[in-house]
């Protein structure tokens, strides 16, 4: 059986979370860590899979995908929102990092 890519790729040019990795969780289990700048990229089966990060506390939505033989995924994350827009870490804790699939 073929597998199928998941690559996350998170964005270099925001100070909020700047120093801070996000948590990558794939399939309800933790699977890595990314830092800002940085791409991950894991091997799964074909099928449907749920992707969702983390950084204490916060979240972004959990996105479920379906990827067929050999097709590759691609994800990019941020921060949510503006660097000033720390309120989110209060009042809108699952979409404090943006999680979007790539074009």
């Amino acid at each position: 059986m073929a597998n199928a890519v998941i690559r996350l790729t998170r964005a270099s040019g925001h100070y909020r979370d700047s120093l801070r990795s996000y948590t990558v969780w794939l399939d309800g289990q933790v699977v890595g860590k990314i830092a800002r700048g940085k791409s991950l990229a894991f091997s799964v089966p074909p099928g449907e899979h749920g992707l969702q990060l983390t950084v204490d506390w916060c979240s972004s939505p959990l996105q479920v995908i379906r990827v067929a033989d050999a097709q590759t995924a691609d994800f990019n994350c941020r921060p949510s929102g503006a660097f000033w827009e720390v309120w989110r870490i209060f009042t809108n804790v699952s979409n404090y990092i943006e999680l979007v699939r790539a074009a």
